[in-house]
């Protein structure tokens, strides 16, 4: 069984959340192993990805939904 040291932990959960895309596949690759260990990372990896996905979806929301109140003019250069 392999141990990762704690700071390659917190990076990787902070790289699937700011980069989902990235939690997504390393999340998929760590939950193909037999280690129960790498499974649970995975497995954090995964839900962290989602939650990236999701709080990034709903920050382009409200940017939609501020800029068509707003008319989008505050996108123009003045």
């Amino acid at each position: 069984m392999e141990k990762r040291p704690t700071w390659l932990k917190i990076v990787t959960y902070a790289a699937s959340f700011l980069f989902p895309f990235f939690g997504l596949a390393y999340g998929a690759l760590e939950r193909c192993r037999e280690e129960p260990e790498a499974n649970r990372r995975g497995k954090i990896c995964l839900i962290l990805g989602i939650a990236g996905l999701v709080v990034a979806c709903g920050a382009a929301t409200a940017w939609l939904a501020v800029g068509l109140k707003a008319g989008f003019g505050f996108l123009l250069p003045q």
